[in-house]
């Protein structure tokens, strides 16, 4: 319950920082943005999941247990997912 608290008050600051330095630097600039880092993430999640994959396929032919590889395409699933959420509070 209270990681459910934390992210709804981090979605409300996330979204009140957004309006107010939208209302700031325009609405045609703020739409570029969180759609430029909308594409970021997009791109990361496909170019560097591809290749983890890839060496994570690798490794169990050669008979290894991928684990390195499983958490990179964690870590790059979860970090593509932040850029590709509206927002400026990951930006800093």
């Amino acid at each position: 319950m209270p990681i459910l608290v934390f992210i709804s008050l981090f979605t409300l600051l996330d979204f009140v920082v957004l309006f107010s330095i939208g209302s700031q630097i325009g609405l045609l600039t703020t739409l570029l943005l969180v759609l430029g880092t909308g594409f970021v993430g997009l791109h990361l999640i496909r170019k560097e999941g591809v290749s983890t994959f890839a060496r994570a396929r690798q490794r169990m032919q050669a008979g290894e247990l991928p684990s390195s590889e499983l958490l990179t395409g964690a870590a790059l699933i979860f970090g593509g997912a932040l850029l590709m959420a509206p927002g400026f509070c990951r930006m800093h």
